[in-house]
């Protein structure tokens, strides 16, 4: 249901045009790439670009599409998909259902680039496949997100393996044209392994990390058995690597924390720790359409009355939340 309003709702658009909040304090960077406020769509509520644009227009800085196949894919058989209420969490193991590179491509040509700040998530679970999905969507978006961390997916972990994925991130950044941003899974057993993948990513030349995909999960309500949790329960996980990730990279490399952010407060750590911007799934599900615009607005708010200057001055400050807002 809110898919199909999303989708059409193009006639209330300059409306919300009205109530967005603009301000010069939330201008942020994603490498190059410059974006009127931290606050992005992470992929997988929009897989097949029928709701980008309209999340724009609720508030969000940016938006990811996807995840793309370079062929039509129909993901996991259900159920596939569902919420816990009680913490504010959800469990899916979709798959990567997709329309396919030709269907998705053809829906992006009139897309205008840098005005509209759409990305595009690729995967895939041979090289030459992701390589088509980089070149031929690359001319009609502002950035790239490859995703090599979906926990229900079958065969991405091959690229978990440093040798194996810095011989596709070579790969890709010979054949690149915009920004290359890399998705990575939380390695909650095991930290150092994120750091490792952290480190190939900055050697290949790639732009910038997402700190990180859904938590693997065991679950006997979903039809194969295992799937990805998302939500509140795994933010602390993703400020503490969030954290951890900006002490090993210099303040060039790009930083997107994702993974259970609904509030003010949960944005402000993040980007105070390191983070140049976040990505939400979870909280648009949970808090609705409007949760950027709300967060942009209390940013503001606190930003004039604590005369903090941007989101820039707030960047790796480790400045506490103020404790009256």
């Amino acid at each position: 249901m809110a898919e199909t309003f999303l989708k059409f709702s193009f006639p209330i658009n300059p409306l919300l045009k009205l109530i967005e909040i603009k301000h010069d304090s939330l201008s942020s960077s994603i490498g190059k790439i410059k974006v009127p406020n931290p606050i992005g769509v992470a992929a997988g509520l929009d897989k097949n670009y029928k709701t980008s644009i309209n999340y724009l227009n609720f508030g969000f800085g940016f938006a990811v599409t996807g995840t793309i196949l370079s062929h039509q894919n129909f993901g996991n058989p259900k159920p596939r998909l569902f919420r816990d209420f009680d913490n504010k969490s959800i469990v899916n193991s979709l798959g990567f259902p997709s329309e396919g590179l030709n269907t998705i491509k053809k829906k992006f040509s009139n897309l205008e680039i840098e005005e509209k700040r759409i990305f595009a998530s690729i995967s895939g679970l041979k090289i030459d496949e992701i390589i088509r999905c980089l070149e031929e969507l690359s001319p009609f978006v502002a950035g790239i997100e490859l995703n090599i961390s979906s926990p229900n997916t079958q065969g991405l972990k091959n690229f978990h393996n440093l040798k194996n994925l810095d011989k596709l991130l070579n790969a890709l950044n010979k054949n690149k044209t915009k920004p290359l941003i890399v998705k990575l899974p939380p390695s909650i057993e095991d930290p150092n392994n994120l750091i490792e993948m952290v480190k190939c990513v900055q050697d290949s030349g790639s732009e910038g990390v997402v700190i990180s995909n859904s938590h693997p999960v065991q679950d006997s309500k979903l039809s194969i058995g295992f799937g990805g949790l998302s939500g509140k329960p795994i933010y602390e996980h993703t400020l503490k690597m969030v954290s951890r990730v900006r002490k090993i990279v210099n303040n060039d490399f790009t930083i997107i924390g994702s993974g259970g952010i609904t509030t003010t407060k949960d944005v402000w750590k993040l980007i105070a720790s390191g983070a140049n911007a976040v990505q939400i799934y979870s909280g648009v599900v949970y808090e609705g359409p409007f949760i950027a615009s709300k967060i942009n607005k209390n940013l503001k708010n606190i930003f004039i009355s604590n005369k903090i200057s941007s989101v820039k001055e707030l960047f790796c400050s480790e400045a506490p939340f103020p404790s009256n807002d």
